[in-house]
């Protein structure tokens, strides 16, 4: 006696097939600097958000399109912002990006913003360094290594790319290749604005007034236990001196540069006006 035995359809396994190509670890299809861009406008507005206005400042007409559910699970991917009760707020990392002047020049708090991404932070730490790696290697990597669906490889290989080469963890090579920066490497170009901004101030005052002595950063400071000057900056006057001095143990950020150069010209102003005043008190009466 024959038994029969129900088989799934060729429909069914194809439905199975599907939903299995659907399927896709989660990660931000937005590319980091333009989510920071977004974020950074949006938070100009607060930190709490119906998700009808934060969608409009995401720069779309409702919150029930899918472009702007997409965004939103970049967002959350990149731990910029958490919704509940249909609400939309900044996280800690997106309230920081909100508060920076200017986020999509800051290298660091990029690169913080990179590292929130799970998958993104686990593809670089898994990567080899210094050497270029092609595209197409890093898509298959995507796909049989970290989750990634077949259909969602490239974009994922996009938002990586972009957001990895904004926060300065790899450089696109031009021929279909990408090279990861080494860690030595990040931090040693994390330091050359610092270097660059202390030359170019001081060339600057130099022009202004040659007769003003400039100091470079001394490598330690006086008092024990003190944080080393980056930036130390001497114009003397007629009784005295004026001295300028920036003492920190990370390096400047970006965003600090056009403050500090606008110091720098009104404390070579002010020895200006000192010296002038000193001029004026001991220049003789006449009768």
């Amino acid at each position: 006696m024959s038994r029969s035995v129900d088989l799934p359809s060729l429909s069914a396994n194809r439905e199975d097939s599907d939903d299995r190509e659907r399927r896709s670890v989660s990660f931000p299809s937005l590319a980091l600097t333009e989510a920071v861009r977004i974020i950074h406008a949006a938070g100009q507005h607060g930190k709490d958000f119906s998700l009808p206005a934060f969608a409009t400042y995401c720069g779309h007409t409702t919150d029930k399109s899918g472009p702007f559910r997409s965004k939103m699970a970049s967002f959350k991917d990149w731990a910029m912002v958490d919704s509940k009760g249909g609400r939309a707020s900044l996280t800690p990392l997106g309230q920081e990006i909100a508060l920076a002047d200017r986020p999509t020049e800051d290298q660091e708090l990029l690169r913080k913003a990179f590292r929130s991404c799970a998958i993104f932070q686990r593809v670089y730490d898994d990567s080899a360094k210094g050497v270029p790696i092609k595209l197409d290697q890093l898509g298959k990597r995507a796909l049989f290594e970290f989750g990634v669906s077949a259909k969602a490889r490239d974009r994922f290989v996009a938002s990586f790319v972009q957001s990895g080469a904004a926060a300065g963890l790899l450089k696109e090579d031009g021929d279909g290749a990408v090279t990861f920066m080494a860690s030595v490497e990040i931090g040693q170009q994390a330091m050359e604005p610092a270097r660059t901004l202390d030359e170019n101030l001081v060339e600057s005052v130099a022009q202004a007034d040659p007769a003003q002595r400039i100091s470079p950063a001394p490598s330690s400071y006086s008092a024990a236990g003190s944080p080393p000057a980056v930036i130390h900056q001497v114009w003397p006057t007629d009784a005295g001196e004026v001295v300028f001095s920036v003492h920190s143990s990370a390096p400047l950020p970006a965003s600090a540069f056009e403050l500090l150069a606008s110091v720098v010209s009104a404390a070579a102003e002010l020895a200006d006006t000192l010296s002038s005043a000193g001029e004026a008190t001991h220049k003789p009466d006449r009768y």
